[in-house]
């Protein structure tokens, strides 16, 4: 059987007393300082990327918005496009309308123009017709 003495109790207190500040002072104690400076840079570094990622949103949002700007504007820009379109359609049919309008009173009034010509002549020709006709008869 063991028996411990208190003397091997002492010295095996004194040991695991040395044994505790040594490993405090040269493994656990550096150990610990290691594993703050790593949670310190990886906090730091979490930190840095949730401020680019807010850059990253921030930038983002700023050209979403000039996109849609710019679609807006593009937009418009097809729909004043498509009004001078219309517009000039409009002017264009308008004028031809008129042109129209005109050659074609123009035609009509040349047309009676000739048609009172042609009256004119044919009763001349009418009346000496009936004349010629009138002295035919009346020889026979």
């Amino acid at each position: 059987m063991i028996n411990p003495d208190l003397f091997t109790l002492l010295v095996t207190i004194i040991y695991v007393a040395i044994l505790y500040v040594f490993l405090s002072k040269f493994f656990f104690g550096p150990v610990t300082r290691i594993l703050a400076e790593r949670r310190q840079a990886i906090e730091g570094s979490l930190e840095e990327a949730a401020r680019r990622i807010g850059e990253v949103e921030n930038k983002t949002t700023e050209y979403e918005s000039a996109v849609r700007e710019a679609r807006a504007d593009a937009y418009k820009h097809q729909e004043a496009i498509r009004e001078e379109a219309l517009e000039e359609r409009a002017r264009l049919l308008n004028d031809a309308r008129r042109e129209a309008g005109q050659i074609v009173a123009d035609a009509r009034t040349r047309l009676e123009t000739e048609t009172a010509e042609a009256r004119k002549e044919l009763e001349g020709e009418i009346d000496a017709l009936a004349t010629r006709l009138s002295g035919t008869l009346l020889e026979d």
